[in-house]
């Protein structure tokens, strides 16, 4: 008996019992074959079942996650708004803290004015020429141009106008005393003049000048 024929061939043909135990072994092989995909198919019909189930089981989870990822969303949405807000605050206060920096540094300036215009008259009257240069030195270090624009907007102009004057007037008479008293000191050799004098010419911005005269004093030496 062939194995290829199809059952009811084999039911026709069993003529012996040697074809009926064929036909057994046959049928019996084929069972466990088939008992074999069975099982296998249940088990991966189970593995099925079991993630279907665990899906199930997380899904819970999953949509707590879903909700707290848009929760977080909405957070970061919310913290992004708030440090921009706080941000453009902050600007906004720097501009004003530098505005008001800058105003406070015109009224400092022009308090400086004030004090060195009178300073530098009460020093040359007590011929305290090194505070006197000190009083000039403050005034070239100012910005005459901020100064006199702040005292455009106080309607203080003639009252500036009247100290950068008289300031003018000091540091002429200034450089013209000490240029003076500095060349009387070299011809009378006095030595604690001529370096007293020479450290007052760098305050009135005459660098130069006062390099040149201490360089002849000390080659006549």
């Amino acid at each position: 008996m062939a194995v290829t024929t199809t059952d009811t061939e084999i039911k026709m043909k069993i003529d012996s019992v040697e074809d009926a135990r064929r036909a057994y072994e046959f049928y019996t092989e084929r069972e466990k074959k088939l008992d074999a995909e069975l099982q296998t198919f249940i088990q991966q019909h189970d593995r099925q079942d079991d993630k279907v189930l665990s899906l199930q089981k997380m899904m819970p989870q999953l949509q707590l996650a879903h909700s707290d990822a848009q929760q977080l969303s909405g957070m970061i949405a919310f913290t992004s708004a708030l440090a921009e807000n706080i941000s453009s605050k902050v600007k906004q206060l720097d501009v004003t803290r530098s505005r008001v920096l800058e105003c406070m540094q015109r009224v400092e300036d022009i308090l400086d004015l004030k004090f060195c215009t009178d300073g530098v008259q009460t020093a040359l009257q007590n011929e305290d020429y090194e505070q006197a240069a000190a009083h000039i030195h403050r005034f070239l270090s100012l910005d005459k141009t901020v100064l006199k624009k702040s005292a455009a907007d106080s309607n203080e102009g003639s009252s500036l106008d009247e100290a950068f004057e008289k300031l003018h007037e000091a540091e002429t008479q200034l450089k013209a005393i000490v240029m003076r008293k500095f060349d009387e000191a070299v011809r009378d050799e006095d030595v604690a003049s001529v370096e007293r004098f020479f450290k007052i010419f760098p305050l009135l911005n005459q660098h130069n000048e006062g390099l040149k005269k201490f360089s002849t004093y000390l080659c006549s030496q």
